[in-house]
């Protein structure tokens, strides 16, 4: 797999990572299953090669290597298994230490994330005329997925044992991760993670899980939960895939980071900043739209104060800086990398994200796009997700999660 790097690259054979100038080199090309040990912010253009070709979302293969022999660059590409589509790379650089937690291993989370103010509607979207759309703010967006759990014959809530999901194929979890995860090869991993009671569909059966679920018990109507539980929860789901693989980095929710997820999907999908940040067509900054060609297009869309007051100020935030402190003073873009993928939209809540970050596993390892997930030195601290849905045709859900 490549990365998806937007870099300055002005003096002649140089590039600047990370704030510090190293010598660009050419080196071998790489299998796309390589992953990526070293990326950079894509506040800045895009990288350039020394032909003069540009990439960072553009289908290069060309890696390149610091002076300490560190492989960077390349290409995003469309990898396909099962239930997961991986269509962006993740940035696996060690990130600061943020704030304390606002919601700790035991307690209950109180307040919600995910912005229930939306700009866009229906004749705001990239609309593909072969589809049925219909306008959704994002609370209508996580009802609509809601429904379409339901809508399974089998599911009556999201909890594994009200689902089509077979309690007897979760594995319980000893609580011994696997030794030296740095070290071990994707395959080997993967088997770890999954139940080897599984003997089909093991990417639905992480170990442990089912058996985290009951314990936490995360939503208080299983067949309703709401978007602050979902939040919650998937932030347990990423711990516990760090306790599996033995990395005890914590993890916190960011209402930046929620916002700036969502401020992506809408710049990526809609038409809605459009007029009023022209911008570059394609760009990381965008407009996007069909034929963008970067699948990471409005990844570092910020909105003016202006703008940003609108979402700050609308549900769930409603410019309340005790429950958000981080909204206070909030004057820049706050992510340093982000990934995307798409899964089906009719996966309960229960496994949703875990599938999710299971094929990243199971297909790069701990770096990569798994990095902010559960990379041992690396991983990240604070995250932010947006699930965007439509109600259309596709039967997908497009996953987008910010990373600190």
């Amino acid at each position: 797999m490549g990365c998806d790097c937007d870099c300055k690259c002005k003096k002649k054979r140089r590039v600047t990572v990370d704030c510090r100038p190293v010598t660009r080199k050419k080196i071998r090309r790489v299998k796309n299953t390589d992953s990526c040990a070293n990326q950079c912010d894509y506040n800045s253009p895009t990288w350039v090669n020394m032909a003069g070709k540009t990439f960072g979302g553009s289908q290069s293969t060309v890696r390149w290597q610091n002076q300490s022999g560190v492989q960077f660059g390349g290409s995003s590409q469309i990898l396909s298994t099962n239930d997961t589509t991986v269509v962006a790379e993740t940035n696996a650089t060690p990130a600061p230490a943020p704030a304390p937690d606002p919601v700790s291993e035991g307690q209950e989370a109180t307040f919600q994330m995910t912005p229930d103010y939306s700009r866009f509607n229906v004749d705001s979207q990239k609309l593909d005329p072969n589809k049925t759309y219909t306008a959704f703010s994002s609370t209508d967006m996580f009802n609509a997925i809601n429904a379409k759990v339901l809508a399974v014959p089998e599911n009556t809530a999201h909890d594994p044992d009200s689902t089509w999901l077979d309690p007897t194929k979760f594995d319980t979890w000893d609580g011994v991760p696997i030794a030296d995860a740095a070290n071990r090869t994707k395959e080997e991993l993967c088997a770890f993670i999954r139940s080897e009671a599984a003997d089909t569909g093991k990417q639905y059966y992480t170990k442990g899980l089912r058996d985290l679920f009951y314990q936490v018990n995360p939503f208080a109507d299983n067949a309703n939960p709401t978007i602050t539980e979902i939040q919650e929860w998937n932030r347990r789901v990423i711990l516990h895939f760090r306790a599996l693989l033995g990395v005890d980095i914590p993890l916190q929710n960011s209402a930046r980071l929620h916002l700036e997820a969502r401020w992506a999907s809408e710049r990526k999908h809609t038409d809605v900043w459009d007029a009023e940040y022209p911008g570059t067509f394609g760009s990381a900054e965008g407009p996007c739209g069909v034929g963008d060609g970067n699948s990471h297009c409005g990844a570092a869309f910020f909105p003016n104060e202006v703008h940003r007051a609108e979402y700050i100020s609308a549900t769930p935030y409603e410019n309340n800086f005790v429950a958000y402190p981080e909204l206070e003073n909030y004057t820049t873009r706050y992510a340093m990398s982000e990934g995307i993928a798409s899964v089906k939209a009719d996966l309960p809540w229960s496994i949703k994200l875990a599938v999710v970050i299971d094929n990243f596993i199971c297909t790069e390892g701990v770096t990569g796009h798994p990095g902010p997930f559960v990379n041992p030195t690396s991983a990240r601290q604070e995250v932010g997700i947006d699930w965007w849905y439509t109600g259309t045709a596709n039967e997908t859900i497009i996953f987008r999660g910010k990373w600190r």
